[in-house]
């Protein structure tokens, strides 16, 4: 097996890799941000909990996704650029909608509108690698997973 296929991961000799540390960082602090909300929030908030840890999690897998797929590209294997592209988009997109709802933002309806269509591009074209990468089979259930979330979410009906 191809020896960059295998550099996905968070760890390259013994360090974290610069993308892996910046999405530790986001998904760190939107961790802060959740956990600075009060215990009385109510049960449309809750669900915008839920939205911020389906969000940070659909942005690890993107992450892990997204440097595989440049590991390819850079190894020639231009199958993956539009792989590459669409989760570099939904990653900055989840990144924003974690936020907003952490935040109760009064525009998190807005942003889960957007999310909705770059999540499910992104969904669409990590299916056509899910097959035979494990990333972007990884990814492109975090996006399922989001869409269904997004979806259901009551924040949706305003």
């Amino acid at each position: 097996m191809n020896e960059n296929k295998m550099k996905y991961n968070d760890v390259e000799n013994g360090h974290m890799t610069r993308r892996s540390l910046i999405g530790a960082g986001v998904v760190a602090g939107a961790a802060t941000l959740a956990a600075g909300r009060s215990n009385a929030a109510s049960e449309a908030a809750m669900g915008e909990m839920d939205l911020v840890d389906i969000a940070t999690r659909c942005i690890a897998m993107g992450e892990r996704c997204h440097a595989y797929g440049l590991d390819m590209v850079a190894n020639g294997e231009t199958m993956m650029a539009g792989c590459t592209r669409a989760v570099s988009v939904m990653t900055a997109v989840c990144g924003t909608v974690a936020r907003m709802a952490a935040l109760n933002s009064p525009h998190l309806a807005d942003a889960c509108r957007i999310a909705l269509n770059t999540c499910e591009e992104c969904r669409v074209e990590c299916q056509k690698h899910s097959a035979n990468h494990p990333p972007c089979k990884a990814c492109e259930d975090a996006c399922a997973t989001m869409l269904e979330v997004m979806k259901n979410s009551p924040i949706m009906k305003l």
